[in-house]
């Protein structure tokens, strides 16, 4: 199996997870027709409402969520040149898009990527981080979160949350 085939099948698989939450509200409506009978019928709508804010949610807002839990703040490019010049190469090398870039003040060394796809992704850095790696350290700890990025495992993430 080559990569294109795996990234392919792990699309299908996301969408299996997503389509099955949508499956497991109407299980749990149907046992609640079945238990409560015409008096759970009121539940229904609520419970198939609350899955898809669930479902809508985890798509479209985990990485505002993220961001808020960890406390990060969005950069711009004037508040660090050279972070933003070093993700710069890393997407020209790649051929992605550039993520949006934010920084979390905790001396652990830490990044991570966030983001639904490609085009609404953002990467995170610690002060830590950006104290105690090199450029070069640095750059390959970018190009590990671009492949994140690349590979969609922010979607992943973000659903399985």
């Amino acid at each position: 199996m080559n990569f294109r085939t795996m990234q392919a099948a792990n699309r299908r698989k996301t969408f299996g997870l997503l389509a099955g939450m949508g499956l497991l509200t109407g299980l749990v409506a149907y046992a609640a027709l079945t238990y409560f009978g015409s008096s759970g019928a009121a539940i229904v709508p609520f419970a198939v409402g609350i899955a898809l804010i669930g479902v809508w949610g985890s798509y479209y807002g985990s990485d505002k969520l993220v961001l808020t839990m960890t406390g990060a703040k969005e950069i711009q490019e004037s508040d660090n040149p050279k972070l933003f010049g070093l993700v710069q190469e890393v997407c020209i090398a790649s051929g992605l898009k550039l993520p949006k870039i934010a920084i979390v003040v905790d001396p652990a060394p830490n990044a991570f990527a966030t983001g639904r796809n490609p085009e609404h992704a953002l990467i995170a850095f610690t002060t830590g981080i950006l104290d105690v790696m090199d450029r070069d350290e640095l750059q390959g700890v970018i190009a590990h979160e671009m492949s994140h990025v690349a590979n969609r495992d922010t979607l992943v993430s973000a659903v399985a949350a």
